[in-house]
């Protein structure tokens, strides 16, 4: 059986912690995290250039 902490618990431990009780709640992004959405963002975006670069030479090849 699982116990979660009542919502006075969990505003003596933001107190504690000075912050609000909402922010022991939020999942902040580790850099690790950063480091993997930006690799994403890089891959995704090369894709595309490339892609676009492909279409271009190729309708350009068939309009001659």
């Amino acid at each position: 059986m699982r116990k979660f902490p009542t919502p006075e618990m969990l505003d003596r431990l933001a107190n504690a912690l000075e912050i609000e009780a909402y922010e022991l709640f939020i999942v902040k992004p580790s850099p690790e995290d950063a480091m993997e959405k930006l690799h994403d963002t890089l891959a995704s975006n090369i894709e595309k250039i490339i892609i676009n670069t492909i279409e271009k030479t190729l309708s350009a090849q068939y309009k001659k």
